[in-house]
């Protein structure tokens, strides 16, 4: 893995100033520490959306994990609730948002240093999941190292650890939206409430979780080793009264497990 680590750094070395879409997440963690070891803190920016697709926990991990690493951090507030066509929530959602972060982000690391580069946290493993997102990194040119060397998550992981990275083991987020089924309508109410009743299960230690808003409905999902201590009487009537205070009638957990790299299924949502 060490020599996998300098690969990455000697590749970025290439590049005279890096601008990293940062989220706070292992992936992009770790192509902001492997810039600053390539080029050093000052040909380096972290640049981060913050919105109310994020919830609060993951914007202030950015901001702290980018001050540990001495890189200046550049807040961009994206505009996604102001997009009809985004709150519409089409299956395209996903990429209508990576395009409009990376185009603010591709505007400002020019403004920062028009010969930066603009890179991103794609790896391997993402090419075999649902990542509609991945459509407008190439349309822009948005570099993403990690999937050009053929980083795996695991790999990513290791490395990340390697550098002493805090994130290294923290487990994959995606944005708020997604917990929405295509086509019902994206709500700064519905995300608030999503980010409340996630929030109920990180505390009870539930992470990675997600909660599926199907309007009335809430689809709870953790991982599947995770399914007895939910249902373990005294958690459940927590989580049955907490969360029923966020809003929801219903309170379901999908006995499936987590689900990742597909959206929501819309078949669920509709009810009236």
């Amino acid at each position: 893995m060490a020599d996998k680590v300098q690969q990455l750094i000697k590749h970025l070395a290439g590049y005279k100033q890096i601008a990293v879409a940062f989220s706070g997440g292992v992936d992009s963690s770790l192509l902001l520490a492997a810039a600053t070891l390539a080029r050093g803190k000052a040909r380096v920016l972290a640049i981060t959306g913050e919105s109310p697709l994020r919830p609060g926990r993951e914007q202030e991990r950015a901001r702290q994990t980018a001050a540990v690493l001495g890189v200046d951090l550049l807040r961009l507030r994206t505009r996604e609730m102001a997009m009809q066509e985004f709150i519409r929530n089409p299956p395209e959602r996903c990429y209508l948002c990576k395009r409009h972060l990376l185009t603010l982000a591709l505007d400002a690391a020019r403004r920062w240093q028009p010969e930066s580069v603009l890179v991103e946290g794609s790896n391997r493993d993402d090419l075999k999941e649902y990542r509609p997102g991945r459509e407008a990194v190439r349309e822009l040119g948005v570099v993403s190292p990690l999937l050009e060397l053929g980083f795996t998550k695991q790999e990513i992981r290791a490395a990340a650890r390697q550098l002493g990275l805090a994130s290294w083991d923290r487990p994959a987020f995606s944005c708020l939206a997604t917990r929405i089924p295509h086509s019902s309508p994206i709500t700064r109410a519905r995300l608030e409430r999503i980010e409340r009743a996630e929030a109920i299960l990180h505390e009870l230690g539930f992470d990675p979780v997600r909660v599926r808003d199907h309007k009335d409905l809430c689809r709870i999902e953790i991982e599947k080793e995770k399914l007895p201590h939910l249902l373990d009487e005294r958690v459940r009537k927590i989580v049955v009264e907490r969360i029923g205070q966020t809003g929801y009638r219903f309170i379901t957990l999908d006995l499936e497990g987590m689900r990742r790299g597909s959206p929501a299924p819309p078949s669920v949502d509709e009810a009236p």
